[in-house]
């Protein structure tokens, strides 16, 4: 499993995220919205980032806590998670990864 980062975050916030967080050893690649050009909830964003990272729609998951990008990703066939809190996240992501049969506790 691979985990990408899809971000509208402008590129002070990266630079600041950049100095303060280490968060980049935790994705394969991060895609910003200020590089390619394109910001979600735009359905090209999610062509272009698909294209970047070489994946299906249909082999992505992609969370956000607005729902502004649901149809977009989901017009891709990408499965939208919109998080709320972690016990919410796990749950969906544990019932997705058992529909798939691929869970194993």
């Amino acid at each position: 499993m691979s985990l990408f980062v899809f971000s509208n975050n402008s590129a002070i916030n990266i630079r600041h995220y950049d100095k303060n967080v280490d968060y980049k050893k935790y994705f394969e690649e991060c895609i910003y919205s200020f590089k390619i050009g394109l910001r979600k909830p735009n359905k090209n964003f999610f062509i272009k980032a698909l294209k970047l990272i070489h994946k299906n729609g249909k082999d992505c998951i992609f969370i956000d806590d607005q729902l502004k990008s649901k149809s977009a990703a989901e017009s891709l066939g990408i499965t939208f998670i919109q998080y709320k809190n972690l016990p919410q996240l796990k749950r969906e992501l544990i019932a997705y990864l058992f529909n798939l049969g691929t869970f194993i506790y």
